[in-house]
């Protein structure tokens, strides 16, 4: 399911002539490995430039430009299966594997949160614990975020992924007006087909969303009545538009 970063070569880890290092969640130190080639099998292409670190437990992928740890995963000798399947005497709860994910997320992602922001969680998961972590100021996401933390229900970290997608632009719609243009966007399409009016009362959601390339969108959603031939019936349907230009990404219409 997930692949080591890097191939079965021996390796030994100087940390003279590899002074950089950091202090990663095994007993040890994580220390510089390579800077990671775009050729290379089973890695994210977009990882390409990056830096590997590796501890006697994990590897971890550093931005080269800006030096945080963008993912934690497994080391090439660490048998997921055993460790997913090792509930050791006793199972932590979902509330500590959520407080565990939001240390991790403080821990690597402490040069980029900012002073006075929230955070959001959430958990599920059946095999193992998948944790989402974002960070929101006045319940906007900045694009700071741990999208996916999965801990063993023994309390083990498996993989955590963070992200630092701040938005591009900060001069965006109010809520008021980017309510009134998915209204006229979606009215105006044939495929909605809207029977009577719709206003902000028929709006059941309202989110911001930070893309994956820092991009924000609102995404704003309707229950409303729809026509089809003679008949009408209730249905929902929705805009996504650029948060600050209120340009039409997509409509969204149910099955």
């Amino acid at each position: 399911m997930f692949t080591s970063l890097y191939d079965n070569q021996e390796m030994e880890f100087d940390s003279a002539s590899n002074p950089l290092y950091l202090d990663g969640e095994g007993k040890t130190a994580a220390v510089f490995v390579r800077e990671i080639q775009p050729e290379e099998p089973d890695i994210n292409p977009d990882y390409a430039g990056d830096d590997l670190f590796a501890d006697e437990m994990y590897e971890y992928i550093v931005d080269h430009q800006d030096g945080y740890v963008m993912r934690i995963s497994l080391g090439k000798d660490r048998n997921w299966d055993e460790l997913v399947n090792d509930t050791g005497d006793e199972t932590i709860s979902s509330e500590k594997a959520i407080e565990m994910a939001k240390g991790l997320f403080e821990k690597y992602l402490a040069d980029f949160i900012s002073e006075d922001s929230d955070r959001v969680c959430d958990v599920s998961g059946t095999r193992w614990y998948l944790v989402t972590v974002g960070e929101t100021i006045d319940g906007i996401p900045t694009g700071v975020c741990a999208p996916m933390v999965l801990i063993s229900h023994a309390g083990t970290l498996l993989l955590a992924n963070f992200e630092v997608n701040r938005p591009s632009n900060q001069n965006n719609l109010s809520e008021e007006e980017a309510v009134w243009k998915a209204i006229d966007y979606f009215v105006s399409s044939p495929h909605s087909a809207v029977e009577g009016e719709l206003t902000e009362d028929n709006v059941i959601e309202n989110t911001l969303i930070i893309q994956m390339d820092g991009r924000l969108v609102r995404m704003i959603m309707f229950s409303y009545q729809r026509r089809i031939g003679e008949l009408t019936f209730e249905s929902s349907g929705g805009v996504i538009l650029d948060a600050e230009t209120g340009e039409l990404i997509d409509i969204l219409l149910a099955g």
